[in-house]
């Protein structure tokens, strides 16, 4: 059954990590978010240099200190044996959380990160053999989320996916039979990626990165 979570941590509460990788709060990042856009649309008429800034850091999904404090509220919450995040990169989020005092295990096939195992997803199950998998971004070609949901040690898999043209992740896995899933809502309100932008109110942002909790039946 899906978890019944609680409140979120008023923001007032939340602040950057403090042996972890260096956070921006959320406000910081939407700021950011705001001159950026703002620049390029008074030097060409085109909003971009958000993207475009993400494009240069290798960023994806930007990790803000709200969103690691709300992820790790939910992953206690779950109060998994083994976690493991797949498709991992260079491991940023899964040091964030184990400056939360979380054990999380970072794997990705590249092993590009000091912390990062060189495992695939599949080799990660296979080896690791989590009950709760984390998956922020996976490529699009790797099947990932199929591997995670049909892996039978798996329980728990937070996922964290790009919206492209209304779709996010692979059709299969919104109708697998052996799954409930839910939209994480206190981490949506803390999520920011690289193809955000202002609406043209500017009142808003349109968001692209929306992360859900799978629970096994």
């Amino acid at each position: 059954m899906p978890l019944p979570f609680t409140a979120s941590v008023p923001a007032s509460e939340q602040t950057a990590e403090r042996h972890g990788p260096e956070l921006l709060t959320y406000q910081q990042a939407r700021a950011l978010l705001c001159q950026l856009d703002e620049q390029t649309t008074s030097q060409s008429g085109q909003p971009g240099s958000w993207l475009e800034y993400c494009q240069q850091q290798d960023i994806f999904h930007y990790v803000t200190a709200e969103f690691v404090t709300e992820l790790a509220r939910v992953i206690q919450q779950i109060g998994p044996e083994t976690c493991v995040e797949v498709a991992a990169g260079a491991g940023l989020l899964s040091a964030a959380l184990r400056s939360k005092g979380l054990a999380i295990t970072a794997t990705d096939p590249t092993g590009v990160g000091k912390e990062v195992i060189p495992l695939s997803a599949q080799q990660a199950i296979n080896e690791l053999a989590p009950d709760l998998v984390v998956a922020c971004w996976p490529p699009a070609d790797a099947n990932v989320e199929m591997t995670v949901l049909r892996a039978p040690t798996v329980i728990s898999f937070i996922y964290i996916g790009q919206q492209i043209n209304g779709n996010i992740g692979v059709p299969q896995m919104w109708s697998h039979p052996e799954w409930n899933y839910s939209l994480l809502e206190t981490l949506l309100a803390y999520s920011l990626c690289r193809f955000d932008y202002f609406s043209p109110s500017r009142q808003a942002i349109v968001k692209h990165s929306y992360p859900f909790y799978f629970s096994r039946k």
